[in-house]
Order: C-alpha cells, then structure tokens, then sequence
C-alpha cells in the first residue's frame, strides 16, 4: 500500500484531501497543529507546530524511529492575514514567512531522506504568488515556496519530482467564509469562468497528480484559478 504524509492535514482542504486519499489506497501521515485530525484505519494524526524547531525535530525523530517511508508529501499548510504591509507588525512577518515558506524548508532538509524512490513533493502556494497580493507578506512567503519547489525538482528527480499548484480562492474554505458577500462576489466575477475552485475539485486535482500520467511533470507551477491569471 502507498503512503502519504500531508503537512497541514487541519487547514480548510486537508479534510478533502486525507478522504480522497484514503478512498485511494494510501496510508495517511496527517500533521495537525490545534485542531485534531480523526485516526482510522489508514490515516494516522500526529501533531506538528511548524512554528518549534523543537516540534519539527520531534516530529522527524518519529518518523526515523518508525522507520516510515513515503511515496507523496504533500505541503498544506499557510496562514494569511490579509493585511497590507503596514499594518504588520515584526512578529506577524516573522509568522507568516515562517508557517508558509521556512519551517518547511527546514523540516524538508531532513524529510527528503524519507522518500521512496519515484516519490513527489507537491506544494500548494497560491495566485498570490505569481500575480501579488493586497498581502505583500503572505504573497511573499508563497512565492519562495515555488521557488524552493522548482529548484528542488532539479535536485534528483529519477527519485523525487516536485511540483506545486497555484489556486485562487478555494469556495467554502476559511478564508472564504471570513469574507463579507462583496468581496466573495468580486473574485467569483474575477474570474473568466464565473466560479471559485471546490476542496473537493482541488483535492481530486492533487490526488491525480500522483498517477502514472503525469510522471515526465516536473519543476512546474499547475494554476487553477479559472483564468483570473494567467
């Protein structure tokens, strides 16, 4: 049986993803930070505060000591506070960049040794990244993400390819739902198509990835944002 590890299982897709993944045949590694994730039959929680040093290592440490290995890895994880620049304060820049882009570069220098052979990386970042954002700080810490996936990619990609997806706004996440009317009908009409992307749809979409057919994928950014940008 296959293997995940989902980094993030408790943000708003992680449900979506853990269920389709599951309803694949996978084994599930589900990292959570507050809100705990349900153990079943082939989906294992275990916590990690991307934010300790201490917590990653602890979390590597388990890894090693079980002897786990995994043929996806998958990156969730984020925060956005969406604001402008100057109402961030240090630490709030420091927390940003350090959930969406650091911690993680730090876990996946250790976390690579990890993977089967023919594994991969995918990494979800966000149309923040490419186009910019009112968030300077969040778009920022999503763009070095990409940046750290495309170089990554060229690392050994006989063993590990690594790539990311690139959404806009997901319907029905967190982020979604914390938006006054206005706002969620200004980037549903933001959008050529006239729809926001699902959890289910972009779940499916990260679960096909990992077939046989995209294996010549490698080093690239996958948008889904029903053209707003392309």
């Amino acid at each position: 049986m296959k293997s995940a590890l989902l980094i993030g299982a408790s943000s708003s897709v992680g449900t979506s993803v853990i269920n389709i993944f599951s309803e694949g045949g996978y084994n599930i590694l589900a990292t959570y930070t507050n809100s705990v994730i349900e153990k079943s039959d082939n989906v294992l929680p275990i916590k990690l505060d991307l934010s300790s040093d201490r917590s990653i290592s602890n979390f590597l440490d388990y890894i090693k000591s079980n002897k786990l290995k995994f043929d996806v890895c998958i990156f969730l994880s984020g925060v956005l506070p969406g604001k402008n620049l100057y109402e961030y304060s240090i630490e709030e820049i420091d927390k940003v960049m350090n959930i969406n882009f650091i911690a993680f570069s730090k876990l996946y220098k250790d976390l690579e040794k990890y993977l089967n052979n023919q594994s991969q990386l995918i990494a979800v970042s966000s149309i923040s990244a490419q186009r910019g954002s009112y968030d300077p700080i969040y778009a920022a810490s999503k763009g070095a993400l990409i940046s750290f996936v495309k170089s990554i990619s060229q690392i050994n990609p006989n063993k590990t390819r690594a790539n990311a997806i690139a959404p806009g706004l997901i319907d029905d996440t967190s982020m979604f739902n914390d938006m006054d009317p206005a706002r969620q009908e200004f980037h549903i009409n933001q959008s050529p198509t006239k729809k926001l992307t699902t959890k289910e749809d972009l779940s499916k979409i990260i679960f096909d990835m990992t077939k046989p057919h995209w294996s010549n994928i490698n080093g690239e950014v996958i948008k889904v944002n029903g053209g707003s940008y392309v």
